[in-house]
């Protein structure tokens, strides 16, 4: 199953997170220009494509998954992380290793 970043949008916690939405980065992702070397967890688009990118990567396809990932993004012990290779690292580890990150977090 493929995940892409226009599936995810949607399904952002707009309620617990203020994103912005940027013409130019959702135009640098449809031409798949994205570095891939920093995240900024402010904008929208940019979220919704790690999301998604992080998501094809293990194969993950439950949206249990989008929120788990976004309020990992968004957890104050590692909201001044904006590498993209530590985030996903940070990721990892709090899902697939079962590091104790609260319920919201919690991989069944």
């Amino acid at each position: 199953m493929f995940c892409d970043f226009k599936n995810i949008k949607p399904l952002l916690q707009k309620n617990l997170y203020i994103y912005h939405w940027y013409p130019s980065s959702k135009a640098k992702i449809l031409e798949g220009k994205i570095d891939h070397i920093k995240l900024n967890k402010e904008d929208g688009y940019e979220v919704a494509f790690f999301i998604a990118e992080f998501m094809n990567k293990h194969d993950l396809y439950m949206v249990r998954y989008v929120y788990a990932i976004e309020n990992i993004l968004h957890s104050s012990n590692i909201i001044s992380v904006e590498s993209w290779g530590d985030l996903v690292t940070e990721i990892e580890n709090r899902l697939f290793h079962k590091i104790d990150v609260g319920i919201y977090y919690i991989c069944y």
